[in-house]
């Protein structure tokens, strides 16, 4: 039915305050103000800008989303698609249930993206194939994206906030699930959130592996090197490291805790052996239950191609609990590859959490002591490291000497920057 001016102003406020609400609480997006939205209402409604819109002719009609024809529908919906994408660049499902909330053409009011979805208004996400293989797509999705985008940006708040919306529109989305489990501070809550995300990513994605291994029975794991199944890996290896936590934070039985985790790097083994992050947190599940054959098993395959500061410092490990047994190769094999490990354990400095972008240097040796002093002082001796200590420590500073020399060498001047302070002499 068409409307007045007057009317169609009152309806393009209740809009442009509906649309507000969805960026700013629903979707956490700061830098969007009221202003804003009424300027973006105005040109969804087909006006230049808000004053246009105010100012138009009061005798003039504006004919609403139901009483146009098919044709003239699309069109009208594919131009408000363009001036939401303004907005919000690259989210082109989100787009859509934002338009499918919102209906900011329809003479019916406005709703936001929750009241939508109880409604059962926004679809949920699918599986669809595109050009990096088969991956998962919906406003749902497009939603918990935003959700670890904020994560990464340590809102923690916002992000659980904006996940709890996907969810509304997708209790199963796979992305929403694991920021819930990011997001919690109680590691046993956060393993519950996990819990339900790696079964979502199994329901969803263990068919189609299936039918890909039955197709291809030499080239299993390829199905999960396409970039739409990093999905499933992720909630994955989200959950056994949740376990893990909460195992060693005595938010859960620990040896059952430790088992689980087990179980489930070992499934993710199974459908793609060369997930090697997979391997080296069943490793240290292994060593946190003190079964250092099994540590050990693990740490060799890891070795083979190129030991790293987790597996060869683990390979000293279980040397010291097999009674020592070539002990003195391995730790000078270790000392080689990342020597940092020597001063940590017997200086007992408490490290960091784990930090993935430092491979063999310090970072990552602090982040190794983090994580498996405990281990060591349980089942191995660290006083039996001394003897290296002072050829660890030659190591280091000639380390550090080298890194220092090349930092920044092909940057000009100006463009180089300090020394990381754990890489200084």
């Amino acid at each position: 039915m068409a409307t007045s001016a007057d009317t169609l102003v009152d309806h393009a406020k209740r809009v442009a305050k509906i649309l507000h609400k969805i960026l700013k609480e629903e979707l956490s997006i700061e830098f969007v103000n009221l202003a804003e939205c009424q300027e973006t209402t105005a040109s969804l409604l087909g006006f230049t800008d808000w004053y246009a819109l105010q100012h138009r002719s009061a005798d003039s009609l504006y004919i609403f989303d139901e009483e146009l024809d098919a044709d003239s529908l699309e069109k009208r919906f594919q131009s408000q698609f363009k001036e939401l994408e303004r907005l919000l660049p690259d989210d082109d499902e989100l787009i859509i249930g934002i338009l499918t909330a919102l209906r900011p053409t329809s003479s019916n009011p406005p709703r936001t993206l929750a009241t939508a979805a109880d409604k059962g208004a926004i679809p949920i996400s699918r599986l669809e194939d595109g050009i990096f293989g088969t991956a998962m797509v919906g406003p749902a999705t497009d939603i918990a994206n935003r959700a670890h985008a904020l994560i990464s940006e340590g809102n923690y708040p916002a992000a659980a906030k904006t996940a709890q919306v996907a969810l509304r529109i997708d209790s199963e989305c796979i992305d929403a699930l694991e920021a819930l489990g990011l997001c919690s501070a109680n590691p046993a809550t956060a393993v519950e959130y996990h819990a339900l995300s790696s079964r979502s990513a199994w329901n969803l994605y263990g068919p189609l592996w299936e039918r890909w291994a039955a197709e291809n029975p030499r080239e299993k794991g390829v199905f999960w090197d396409f970039l739409g199944s990093r999905p499933f890996l992720r909630s994955n290896m989200n959950f056994g490291r949740a376990l893990m936590i909460a195992a060693k934070d005595g938010y859960l039985p620990a040896r059952t805790a430790y088992k689980q985790a087990i179980d489930v790097f070992t499934k993710l083994i199974r459908v793609h052996a060369a997930v090697d992050t997979a391997r080296e947190r069943r490793m240290v599940a292994h060593m946190a239950r003190g079964d250092w054959k099994a540590a050990g098993r693990d740490a060799r395959m890891l070795s083979r191609q190129r030991p790293s500061c987790y597996s060869i410092w683990t390979l000293v490990w279980v040397a010291q609990c097999e009674g020592g047994q070539g002990l003195e190769e391995t730790v000078q094999e270790a000392l080689m590859v990342c020597p940092f490990v020597v001063p940590l354990l017997i200086d007992g400095l408490n490290g960091r959490e784990p930090d993935s972008s430092d491979s063999d240097g310090p970072l990552m040796a602090m982040s190794y002591v983090h994580e498996v002093r405990d281990y060591w002082e349980m089942s191995a001796s660290i006083q039996a490291l001394l003897p290296w200590k002072m050829k660890a420590e030659e190591l280091i500073r000639q380390e550090k000497i080298d890194f220092a020399a090349n930092w920044g060498r092909a940057l000009p001047i100006d463009l180089r920057r300090p020394v990381p302070e754990h890489w200084r002499v």
